[in-house]
């Protein structure tokens, strides 16, 4: 599986992102939604700069690949 972005995305914002899908990946769920509960837990803990949707829905995970 890949995490891809659709255009040039804020280095913190990248690194907050993936750190919280692996984490999530971690516990047993599928990537994708690992990576829909790291978008939303951005949206919602995170800075009112952090849920802005040009930090987070540029990302997308394209296959599965796998656990």
């Amino acid at each position: 599986a890949l995490l891809v972005s659709h255009w040039p995305v804020v280095s913190d914002a990248a690194v907050t992102l993936t750190t919280r899908m692996l984490a999530a990946a971690k516990t047993g769920l599928t990537r994708a939604e690992a990576h829909r509960q790291a978008m939303m837990a951005m949206i919602d803990t995170g800075t009112a700069r952090n849920a802005h949707p040009a930090l987070w829905a540029p990302f997308v995970v394209v296959g599965e690949g796998g656990k």
